[in-house]
């Protein structure tokens, strides 16, 4: 350009040419007095700096920004020159240059000998690693994005190695408990003989708004239980319709017509099913269990295998400060394909993570389908108001009663007053499942917001009580429960937004770990003794991710609950102000909590 103005007759030192360090030579031009204006052809950002600095001088400034320069071919142009200089402007650094051609402009009568010239000389570039001689066109243009890409995937890899680290370390004890811990206790137990079981035995079952058949399988299967287990055992039926009670009586005559068995039938309001386990509670309290007494709670649609009391019940003796246990479990659902396989993914899941936590007798849940608890525990006034009328007092949303997630209301009772919680693999139960809804997208949806909700209204306060109480494992899992529904979105984010940023083989690369990992993780939990299938890998990642975008959203509201079942919610009496300030505060907090972490994301990308 200096040459060309020379030329054109313009005086020495009017057309000046500087090369150097051009941030060092723009702070001297934009703060030099003699220098009135300045014009910059370049990027967005350093037009931004120039602007700025130019500002202090009240200097006039034109910039052209954004890198949208033309490549502009007359009709009288040299058209293998023009075909070279399109190919040295367009693919220079594979075109990631700020003067890089993005439009090129042909008047009509040269454009298509300039197209076959272009397309000749583009077939000859080379593309491959920039490592390998003759390379022209590469992944990667210099070592600073190198350097980029190579932060990204470390980034990528700390995050993967703690998740997955924290995955193995689970696997690694679920197989110590379920190969070597727990067949310990078990041989102790047998070595303890009839010393190990208890005086008396009760099983409370609740039902309500459970089909007929579903009910005759669960009363069944629990007074043969009670009549085969060979210990004084008492039924204590807590239901609502007056058809379920004769449909009871004429099993228990059926299948214990010698009485061996007591029944006894506790009518409640249907008010839910804490106040079910409230009243059967008192029943078995005004039965006067003896000191060493144990009862299975035990929910309206769980049919338990033959043999389970023997195998459960033993433990209390063998570890006297367990205060409840929780059992194995399986499950049939009346529902489509996908969700009878989404089913026996989190039992798999379920079974192994139990077995992890069983290891330090710290089982973040006592299911509500089948748990076993010591009588003197349940039958304590403390407890039945724990569970029947269980709240949280929420720094935000205020004081609310829990609704669902009486299982998490027994957990958090008895881990407050010091007791351990347990978990027998052995022992197992069948569940039948009846979806919400049926299309899979809604009934998972809604499953899980009850689900997750149940943990983090637990874990909200379940983290106060301390790792000197917890454990620190146990302490550091309950606060996993909120970190995970971001780390489990972080991987997709990064991959989406770096894709934008360095080209879609980020996200290809990215879909094809998660193939790979989650194919890997469907193996891994075969040796949990529940069975796997083809959609597992699918399954897991809708679970990650669905599960994640619903934790996020239920975490901020935290009083919004309702059963599945039935078309029961909490209903709370609030002013109005404090109803538009707690539905429009959850939605800031939602907003204000993705928002950070999109920044963080966009960040490390």
């Amino acid at each position: 350009l200096a040459e060309l103005a020379r030329r054109a007759g313009f005086p020495d030192g009017v057309f000046n040419v500087i090369c150097g360090d051009a941030k060092a030579i723009g702070e001297v031009m934009t703060s030099s007095d003699a220098v009135r204006m300045v014009g910059f052809t370049g990027s967005t950002e350093v037009g931004k700096l120039l602007m700025r600095q130019a500002a202090d001088g009240v200097k006039r400034v034109s910039l052209e920004l954004g890198g949208n320069a033309p490549f502009i071919i007359m009709d009288d142009a040299d058209l293998d020159a023009a075909a070279d200089g399109v190919i040295a402007s367009k693919f220079r650094a594979a075109g990631q240059t700020c003067v890089s051609a993005n439009r090129i402009i042909a008047q009509a009568g040269i454009a298509d000998a300039l197209i076959e010239r272009v397309t000749e000389r583009m077939k000859k570039l080379k593309v491959g690693s920039g490592f390998e001689s003759g390379v022209q066109i590469g992944p990667l243009i210099h070592d600073e994005a190198v350097e980029r890409v190579d932060a990204l995937v470390q980034d990528f890899g700390a995050v993967g190695l703690w998740r997955y680290s924290l995955g193995i370390y689970h696997f690694l004890r679920a197989m110590w408990f379920t190969h070597i811990a727990y067949p310990r206790a078990r041989r102790r137990i047998q070595a303890m003989g009839d010393a190990a079981m208890p005086s008396h035995v009760y099983l409370l079952v609740t039902s309500f708004r459970i089909e007929p058949r579903t009910t005759a399988q669960v009363y069944m299967a629990t007074f043969r239980e009670a009549v085969n287990c060979g210990l004084p055992a008492t039924v204590v039926a807590s239901i609502v319709e007056y058809g379920d009670e004769s449909l009871i009586r004429d099993l228990h005559r059926k299948v214990d017509p010698e009485g061996v068995s007591e029944l006894r039938i506790v009518r409640i309001p249907g008010t839910g099913k804490r106040d079910g386990l409230a009243h059967g509670f008192r029943a078995i309290s005004r039965c006067a269990p003896p000191p060493d007494a144990v009862a299975a709670v035990i929910d309206g649609d769980t049919v338990i295998e033959p043999g389970i009391v023997r195998k459960t019940a033993p433990y209390f003796k063998l570890y006297p400060n367990v205060g409840a246990l929780t059992t194995n479990e399986f499950c049939s659902v009346e529902g489509s394909r996908t969700m009878q396989e989404w089913h026996r993914l989190r039992f798999a899941q379920r079974h192994m993570y139990m077995c992890s936590m069983a290891l330090s007798k710290r089982v973040l849940t006592l299911t509500g389908r089948m748990s076993m608890f010591r009588a003197s525990i349940i039958t304590s006034p403390e407890f039945i108001e724990d569970v029947q009328a269980d709240a949280l007092d929420h720094w935000r949303l205020g004081r609310f009663a829990f609704l669902t997630g009486d299982d998490k209301s027994s957990w958090y009772s008895l881990i407050r007053h010091g007791y351990d919680t347990y978990y027998t693999p052995d022992a197992a139960i069948h569940t039948v499942e009846h979806p919400p809804d049926k299309s899979f997208w809604r009934a998972s949806r809604k499953l899980m917001f009850r689900w997750y909700g149940n943990s983090l209204r637990q874990n909200s306060r379940a983290t106060k009580l301390g790792p000197r109480r917890l454990g620190w494992f146990t302490y550091y899992m309950l606060w996993d429960q909120r970190i995970s529904m971001w780390t489990s979105l972080f991987g997709l984010g990064v991959s989406i937004i770096g894709a934008m940023y360095y080209g879609w083989a980020i996200f290809l690369g990215y879909m094809l770990w998660i193939g790979l990992t989650r194919l890997a993780v469907t193996i891994v939990l075969r040796f949990t003794g529940h069975g796997v299938g083809p959609m597992f890998p699918i399954l897991l990642y809708y679970s990650q991710i669905v599960g994640s975008l619903v934790k996020i959203y239920v975490f901020n509201r935290l009083d919004q609950q309702s059963w599945t079942r039935q078309d029961t919610k909490l209903v709370r009496e609030l002013g109005h102000f404090q109803v538009a300030f707690n539905r429009w505060s959850s939605r800031v907090m939602t907003t204000s909590a993705a928002s950070i972490f999109l920044a963080f994301v966009f960040f490390v990308v």
